[in-house]
C-alpha cells in the first residue's frame, strides 16, 4: 500500500510539472510530433533504465549501441527546444529512470531566443524534472560549440552559447546536479569553434564525434 501511495505522489507531481505550459501551442512540425506519439506506444520506461533526452544531437545517435547497453532509451527530438521539452516529460518521469542525460538550448538560441530566456528555459526542464522523477540520477550536459567555417549561420550563436553554458552550470551545481562540460572537449583550444573532426556540418556530430561524446561520458553512464 505505501509503495502504491508513493507511486501515485510522483505522479500528482509530475503532471504538476508539466501543467504550466500548455501541450500544442508552439506549432510542433510534423517529425516532433511524431516521436512524441511514438514515445508514447514503446515500452515505458523503468527503474532500471538510463535516458538520453535533447534533440537532434541526442537524436542522431544509436545510444545503446554505442555504451553497449541494452537500458539506455533514446528521447531525443530532432528540432526539439528547451521551451517545448517541459510538456513531453510526463513519461519519462512515471518511469523514474535510474539516470538521465539532458543536452537541450541550441535551437532555441537558433530561434534567436536570448541566452537568458535559453538558460530559464533549461532550467525549468530540470526543476520539472528534479520534481517529478525525484529518483533519478540527473546529468546536465553543456551545449556543444558550433563552427561557423562549416555553418555559416552559427557566428551569431558563439558568444549566447558560453553565456548559457555558465547560467544552466551555475543553476545545475546549486540543486546538486551534476554538469558535464562536453563543450571543452569538443572545442577547438582557444577558439569558440567546434572541432571540425568531429562534425559535418558544424552543428551536428560525425562518427568519431559521438566516439568522443562517449568516451567523455562513459564513468557517468557506469
Amino acid at each position: 500500500m505505501k509503495k502504491i501511495l508513493t507511486t501515485l505522489l510522483f505522479s500528482v507531481i509530475c503532471i504538476a510539472s508539466f501543467a504550466q505550459i500548455p501541450g500544442n501551442d508552439f506549432g510542433y512540425d510534423e517529425y516532433n510530433s511524431r516521436r512524441r506519439d511514438l514515445f508514447k506506444k514503446l515500452p515505458p520506461i523503468t527503474r532500471q533504465d538510463i535516458v538520453f533526452l535533447g534533440n537532434s544531437i541526442t537524436d542522431g545517435c544509436e545510444w545503446n549501441e554505442l555504451f553497449g547497453n541494452s537500458h539506455i532509451k533514446n528521447r531525443g527530438i530532432s528540432g526539439d527546444h528547451a521551451e517545448w521539452m517541459i510538456d513531453r516529460l510526463e513519461g519519462i518521469c512515471k518511469g523514474q529512470p535510474k539516470k538521465l542525460f539532458l543536452m537541450i538550448g541550441i535551437n532555441d538560441l537558433g530561434a534567436h531566443v536570448s541566452a537568458d530566456s535559453t538558460a530559464m528555459f533549461v532550467i525549468r526542464v530540470l526543476d520539472s524534472l528534479q520534481s517529478g522523477t525525484p529518483r533519478t540520477k540527473i546529468y546536465l550536459q553543456s551545449i556543444l560549440p558550433n563552427n561557423d567555417s562549416i555553418r555559416r549561420k552559427s557566428a551569431f550563436l558563439m558568444p549566447e552559447i558560453i553565456e548559457v553554458n555558465k547560467q544552466i552550470k551555475k543553476a545545475a551545481e546549486e540543486r546538486g546536479i551534476t554538469y558535464i562540460d562536453l563543450y571543452s572537449v569538443m572545442v577547438i583550444p582557444g577558439t569558440m569553434e567546434l572541432n571540425p573532426l568531429y562534425t559535418y556540418d558544424g552543428l551536428h556530430m560525425n562518427g568519431t564525434g559521438y566516439d568522443v561524446w562517449r568516451d567523455a561520458m562513459m564513468k557517468y553512464v557506469k
